[in-house]
């Protein structure tokens, strides 16, 4: 996931125990910013109960009278709806997101109706979750702790894929001719390969794909040698 800057906008929300529930979720996943959108009930005692630590958040919440005002300073709004005419998986969603840069708006439905059509025309991508097609509305604070997850998990990917220095060619041409010379020689055992050609092949895409940085490539070379070391011993 791009660096980006989330914020959580609630449509009319009508229940103070759901404002309190998403509070707690946003800090969770280290969110804070939260416009509440000519909210139905006042940030009262039982939305601050249910907030836990996230009180904080419900204090600084900005109530403001309509959409525009909801997604004013926002890039993209992403709208999250249980009906899947005009919505995409919420995963195909995150992915979608995944290199934009700017300030993107999680915007939640009313507690009882969800979103309008006026407003999901509005919604640049517009997400949904995959549930049980008898019952597939969930509870917006469920839902926002299910799509939260998933950009979570997508901006860890990316970290993690981008932790180390990814491997030049030659490097990657090394690996490459060790595991061929692994399986040419072992096609040659009692029970080799019918298509060494095709093992090694089958083997490069599979590390191609992996994307290896310098650490994850060294252990492969080492790793490889040492069965040719054993091999050759034999």
């Amino acid at each position: 996931m791009a660096k980006s800057d989330f914020r959580v906008v609630m449509i009319e929300p009508e229940y103070e125990i759901n404002m309190g529930y998403v509070a707690r979720i946003m800090d969770n996943f280290g969110l804070s910013e939260l416009y509440l959108v000519n909210p139905k009930v006042p940030v009262g005692f039982k939305a601050r109960m249910f907030a836990k630590h996230a009180r904080w958040i419900l204090e600084r919440a900005r109530i403001v009278g309509n959409w525009g005002e909801g997604m004013k300073g926002c890039d993209v709004i992403v709208g999250t709806t249980a009906k899947t005419q005009r919505s995409i998986p919420l995963v195909k969603a995150v992915e979608r997101l995944g290199g934009i840069e700017g300030k993107i708006a999680i915007v939640l439905g009313r507690d009882g109706t969800g979103l309008t059509v006026n407003e999901q025309e509005k919604c640049h991508v517009l997400a949904t979750i995959p549930a049980n097609k008898k019952n597939s509305s969930l509870n917006i604070s469920h839902a926002l702790a299910i799509v939260l997850y998933e950009l979570t998990k997508m901006k860890m990917k990316k970290k993690f894929r981008n932790s180390g220095r990814k491997v030049e060619g030659e490097q990657v041409e090394t690996l490459m001719k060790l595991i061929e010379e692994s399986v040419s020689i072992l096609k040659n055992e009692k029970k080799g390969f019918r298509d060494p050609k095709k093992v090694s092949l089958c083997m490069r895409k599979v590390f191609s794909r992996a994307v290896l940085d310098e650490v994850e490539n060294g252990a492969f070379i080492i790793f490889f040698k040492r069965v040719l070391e054993k091999i050759d011993g034999k």
